[in-house]
């Protein structure tokens, strides 16, 4: 709707007033347009800012929404109004209502994937990844995505490192199965795979990786301890970790809150990691300020 069209519906619907009411009917028609003209062009001013924004930024924009209608073959304007599942009075301590409402939504993946545009810890996670691959010299590095969502991480990762293989896991079949048309149309499919499982019993042996990824993925169970120290038994010795967990964070999807930095910290030093790099950063929330940790953990035997 045009604003043309818009001052004609205004008028229509305020025909039998104004024949009694002119000037009250007549004030509404203009406070109303008043409004739909200031929403218009603060609109275009906030688009204008957009187009300002750097050539990193337009071409992040464009692959992430590129992958996202190739794999699930959905029309732009329905991705524009998507519905995604609301947790409100239910209990959020019980991991199977999330798993059923949340992460079982045919859109969940599709939602995870959206952050990858401008949300800004799934930026940072994706800096802190790249800046530590160049740790790992090993030939034929073998690493694990715990919590994989859409993908994104493991194509990242793939595509910077050629000669490497990569294995998803989540607990969402709806998020292995779009990781795994996300390796396809990058042309992964050969280094990559995708599985359903929990992080708490993972269907790996001993020491059978270099490298596990787990961002933003252990606070979404009970106990965060479970996952980290499957992280760590399935890790090779000297083999590498990079995780990250938000502080003071308390959504309906977090089974558990960290309070401070120093509690994440402990954490892994209590499972057996040793923290080589660590960083944090304060994010602003639609309700809050939160904090995100970003780690490199060795395992030292």
């Amino acid at each position: 709707m045009d604003i043309f069209q818009f001052e004609d519906s205004i008028e229509k619907i305020l025909k039998d007033k104004s024949l009694v009411y002119p000037n009250a009917s007549k004030c509404l028609k203009s406070h109303y347009l008043y409004i739909a003209q200031s929403t218009l062009s603060s609109i275009i001013e906030r688009l204008k800012k957009q187009t300002q924004r750097s050539d990193e930024f337009w071409n992040n924009f464009e692959e992430v929404i590129s992958d996202i209608l190739e794999i699930t073959g959905i029309e732009m304007e329905n991705l524009l109004h998507l519905e995604f599942p609301l947790i409100e009075g239910k209990n959020p301590s019980n991991f199977e209502i999330l798993r059923k409402i949340i992460y079982e939504n045919i859109n969940y993946p599709i939602k995870e994937h959206l952050h990858y545009i401008d949300f800004e810890p799934a930026l940072k996670r994706k800096q802190f990844i790249l800046k530590h691959l160049g740790l790992i010299e090993r030939k034929n590095v073998k690493f694990c995505d715990l919590g994989c969502g859409p993908g994104v991480l493991m194509s990242l990762i793939l595509n910077s490192k050629p000669s490497w293989e990569g294995y998803g896991v989540d607990i969402s079949w709806r998020c292995v199965s779009y990781t795994r048309k996300m390796l396809e149309i990058k042309g992964l499919s050969n280094k990559g795979e995708s599985i359903v499982a929990d992080v708490r019993k993972l269907p790996f042996q001993d020491g059978s990786f270099d490298l596990v990824l787990g961002m933003e993925v252990f606070e979404h169970i009970p106990e965060p301890s479970e996952g980290l120290s499957e992280a760590l038994r399935i890790l090779k010795s000297e083999g590498y970790a990079i995780i990250s967990l938000p502080v003071r964070l308390p959504i309906p999807m977090h089974l558990y809150v960290f309070k401070d930095i120093q509690e994440v910290i402990n954490l892994y030093e209590s499972v057996g990691f040793y923290v080589q790099d660590f960083e944090i950063m304060e994010f602003k929330g639609k309700r809050r300020k939160f904090i995100e940790t970003f780690a490199l953990c060795i395992k030292r035997d």
